[in-house]
């Protein structure tokens, strides 16, 4: 008689906890593809925002390239216009000669002295080919933080003279 219980206990409980064990398995597949799709969504659209937000910077570099200042050479003047178009404290110019040299840098004092920039190959790719180049998370030479950049590369008679680069906190870029 026990041996019967048994076995109609489990001819009972077996198929109904293979049953539920079933429908558990289909119900996370189905939630996990829902939230797959849910989280390339987002993705998607946070890239949209973030392409966005650099080529507002980049289309505010291309104004400034244009700066009769920086066409004499007038540093100080386009220091100046430089500091004015970015007044918050997360985002500076930097400008750089064709050797690497810094010549200007709005997040510290006009006159202040300012490191000589290693270009990196991708980078002086870019400048060489007159492209605008978006830089991945790097250390900044002069400020010692960790920024982003988008650069401009600045011709004459065909020959690079500057690269125009803003560089951003991450916390610029994640207000975007």
């Amino acid at each position: 008689m026990r041996g019967r219980l048994t076995l109609l206990v489990a001819a009972v409980v077996l198929p109904a906890l293979v049953f539920a064990v079933g429908l558990s398995w289909q119900s996370y597949r189905r939630e996990r593809a829902s939230l797959v799709r849910q989280t390339e969504s987002t993705a998607r659209a946070l890239r949209r925002v973030l392409e966005g937000f650099l080529r507002e910077k980049e289309a505010l570099l291309r104004g400034l390239a244009v700066s009769r200042n920086l066409e004499t050479g007038d540093l100080a003047d386009f220091y100046t216009q430089a500091k004015e178009a970015l007044p918050g404290q997360d985002e500076w110019v930097v400008l750089i000669g064709p050797d690497g040299q810094q010549l200007l840098n709005t997040h510290l004092p006009m006159g202040s002295a300012l490191p000589k920039v290693r270009f990196r190959e991708d980078f002086r790719a870019a400048a060489n080919a007159g492209r605008t180049y978006f830089s991945r998370l790097t250390r900044g030479p002069a400020s010692k933080e960790w920024v982003v950049f988008v650069a401009i590369p600045i011709r004459e008679n065909g020959e690079l003279r500057y690269t125009l680069n803003l560089a951003m906190r991450p916390s610029a870029v994640g207000r975007a």
